[in-house]
């Protein structure tokens, strides 16, 4: 593709320049590459030497063919998107943004839209998928724009009909999906998540609010038990439909269910009354439910569809999983948050009267502030902790566990850093009618210690474990 055809204003010596592929970073470079320089000059340099026949960027750079543009981050997304034939053009899309719940959101939502016979794919923490085959796994929530825009057109390609994105505040701080117009945007909550990234809540309040501008999307949709999605509504309620259990929502729950087996209530969507089933356990998942059924309103799904469509889901790869066929109650959930961690554990005390214990860690070089709060809520909640290893990164596992350990007031709980060892504890000091929540990797399969990612899955320990009969 002609260079001409993917930047504006594009100077005319450099119009006919062919472009075949396009990097953000200097080792993904080949030759006809076009290159986003993000990082300074060096970089640049680094990509032409590579291959790039052109550089984008923020500022002037020497001693190549470079345009200077305005905004790098927001070019990107755009530039993009023309590259693979804007493939946004050809499908509709709904952006889910939130610290926790987006993942099950987005699935709730396919699978409705699957129920109203519309061919849809999803984008978000799992992957890329079209229906149910996997197309991309980028490990990001959202990819960067060169891998989202090519999964897109991967999916017009399929012929999909509607996206489902989570849209993460890291993916609109950096403009990943400027190029992107939503049909509907919609929010779980805020809490208090990736504080290694923003400069204060605040400013990660900021970022997911810009996914409700105007000139972003068409519908939006807010959850007002949420003191932030109050704020977003208040300024964007044009075109919206609210939703909660505890204020006055457009859609709202009564007569709620719990087991852990899943969910029943009766759902207000719109003044239309319907009975809804969903095999996913506790009130969090009654609050994903209400969101995703407020976005296939507004997307003109019937409400007999919404309830047919959150039937068929029976769960989420790594969200709320029980484990079956033992003695034991056994729950994987990604919480990685204190707000994700205290939903689960009180999810759980809805659902069973009996001593609950939660293996738990954090991640290492990531977000330090909420180590000691999420410390702080299992031991509130729950009645013993199993404090381990996460992910640790280039961090000492002991120090990560240290900090989470800082936020623990009381002495129900005990720190083993091997993750294994520390589910093996937990199994036994659960006993036979215990519940243990194995929180913060959900559906991962890897560890990642020191810079290698080691195959490893919470789900596939346990499993291993039942089949030596270790646990019964």
């Amino acid at each position: 593709m002609r260079l001409k055809e993917l930047v504006e204003n594009c100077p005319a010596a450099y119009s006919e320049i062919d472009v075949c592929s396009l990097a953000y970073k200097p080792e993904q470079c080949e030759k006809g590459a076009l290159f986003f320089c993000l990082h300074g000059e060096e970089e640049a340099h680094q990509a032409v030497n590579n291959g790039a026949v052109c550089v984008l960027s923020d500022k002037a750079i020497d001693n190549c063919v470079n345009i200077p543009v305005a905004d790098i981050r927001r070019s990107m997304s755009f530039v993009s998107a023309r590259f693979y034939g804007d493939p946004q053009n050809s499908m509709k899309f709904v952006g889910v943004t939130g610290t926790n719940g987006k993942t099950t959101t987005t699935y709730m939502i396919a699978s409705v839209l699957s129920a109203a016979g519309k061919k849809t794919g999803i984008i978000g923490t799992l992957g890329a998928f079209a229906g149910d085959k996997q197309i991309a796994f980028s490990g990001m929530t959202t990819p960067d724009p060169p891998e989202l825009f090519r999964t897109l057109a991967v999916m017009r390609d399929l012929s999909v009909e509607y996206v489902v994105m989570e849209v993460s505040a890291h993916a609109l701080a950096l403009k990943k999906a400027d190029a992107v117009f939503f049909e509907v945007a919609a929010f779980t909550n805020l809490g208090s998540d990736h504080m290694d990234f923003f400069v204060d809540k605040d400013s990660y309040a900021a970022a997911k609010e810009r996914l409700f501008l105007p000139e972003r999307r068409h519908f939006a949709v807010f959850n007002v038990d949420d003191a932030a999605g109050r704020r977003f509504y208040a300024r964007y309620g044009k075109n919206s439909v609210t939703y909660g259990l505890y204020n006055p929502a457009d859609v709202f729950a009564i007569n709620e269910q719990y087991s852990l087996g899943g969910v029943r209530f009766v759902m207000n969507l719109c003044d239309d009354i319907i009975k809804v089933s969903c095999a996913l356990p506790g009130k969090c998942n009654v609050y994903n439910a209400l969101c995703a059924a407020a976005v296939c309103k507004s997307l003109g799904v019937s409400g007999s569809t919404v309830t047919d469509g959150l039937k068929k889901l029976s769960g989420v790869p790594g969200r709320f999983n029980v484990i079956s066929g033992v003695k034991n109650k056994i729950v994987i959930d990604f919480a990685h948050t204190a707000e994700s961690l205290k939903n689960a554990i009180c999810s759980l005390k809805q659902c069973s009267g009996e001593k609950i214990v939660v293996v738990f860690g954090c991640g290492g070089d990531r977000d330090k502030t909420k180590r000691p709060e999420m410390g702080k809520v299992a031991s509130d909640n729950a009645d013993f902790c199993v404090v381990t290893s996460d992910n640790p990164r280039f961090e000492q596992p002991e120090k990560i566990i240290d900090d989470i350990c800082s936020g623990i007031k009381k002495d129900n709980y005990i720190t083993i850093p091997k993750r294994t060892q520390a589910i093996k504890y937990a199994l036994e000091c659960a006993g036979d009618n215990g519940v243990v929540l194995i929180a913060g990797k959900g559906g991962e399969k890897y560890q990642e210690i020191r810079g290698v990612k080691y195959e490893y899955s919470d789900e596939t320990f346990i499993r291993s474990l039942i089949e030596e009969k270790v646990i019964e």
